[in-house]
């Protein structure tokens, strides 16, 4: 007779007298689910969703294949919002926006201007959820 899926996979769903054979020998303690830090970690996976979402829907806007690196546009983003933090230095939309044009406009020079004020608008909007 042929193994069950299950079983080929090397167990199911363990039960504490059946754990999966994937937690074999391992203390359900030594999972790092049961770590103090690990809600921690999942709280910043979280916050970069976002981000991801942004590549993501990047994709789908027309840019050139590879022109335009979402991701260190957010942290730029990002970045530029921790540092100019206080009421006298405060980083407003159109700065960052601005900022991230003129990255945008680094990465592809030949594209056109309005394409790097959309990236940057866009990396923006995203990460405000907007």
């Amino acid at each position: 007779m042929e193994p069950s899926e299950d079983e080929a996979l090397g167990g199911g769903v363990g039960t504490a007298e059946d754990p999966p054979s994937m937690l074999a020998g391992m203390a359900v303690g030594g999972l790092s689910v049961y770590e103090p830090s690990f809600p921690a970690r999942v709280a910043a996976f979280l916050r970069f969703s976002p981000v991801i979402e942004a590549v993501q829907s990047a994709r789908r806007r027309g840019w050139p294949e590879g022109g335009y690196d979402v991701v260190t546009l957010a942290l730029a983003a990002i970045d530029l919002v921790v540092a100019r933090q206080g009421f006298e230095e405060e980083a407003t939309r159109g700065d960052v926006v601005s900022a991230l044009t003129s990255l945008a406009s680094l990465a592809c020079p030949d594209r056109p201007a309005a394409e790097h004020a959309d990236v940057g608008g866009f990396v923006v909007d995203y990460l405000l959820n907007r």
